[in-house]
C-alpha cells in the first residue's frame, strides 16, 4: 500500500529475486483496499501515503517469475469500522 504504483512490478521482482534459492518458495502478501472517497491524494487518514493495487495486478506481475497464486482470501472484517477490505494472496513457485 506505501509502495507507488510506478515502482511497484520493481518490489515485485525483488521478492521474488529473494525467493529463487529458497527450497520451498511460498511468498503471502496483504494487500488493503482502502475505500478511495477515504484517500486524498494518495495519503490515507491518518497521513500516509497509501495506493490502492489490485490484486490481479500483483498476480499478473508475479507470475513471469514463476509465482502462482494458491489462495486469494478476502475480509472485510474492518470494512464498516475503517473502510478497509483486506486481500491476502498466497503464491507458490511450482515445479
Amino acid at each position: 500500500m506505501h509502495i507507488e504504483p510506478a515502482a511497484l512490478g520493481h518490489a515485485l521482482q525483488a521478492l521474488a529475486s529473494a525467493l529463487r534459492s529458497a527450497t520451498a518458495p511460498h511468498l503471502l502478501l496483504s494487500l488493503p483496499e482502502m475505500s478511495p472517497d477515504r484517500l486524498i491524494d494518495h495519503r490515507d487518514p491518518d497521513g500516509r501515503l497509501f495506493f490502492n493495487h489490485h490484486p490481479q495486478h500483483v498476480i499478473e506481475l508475479l507470475q513471469p517469475h514463476g509465482l502462482t497464486l494458491c489462495v486469494h482470501e478476502i475480509s472485510d472484517a474492518v470494512l464498516a469500522s475503517t473502510g478497509t477490505r483486506w486481500h491476502s494472496l498466497a503464491f507458490a513457485r511450482l515445479p
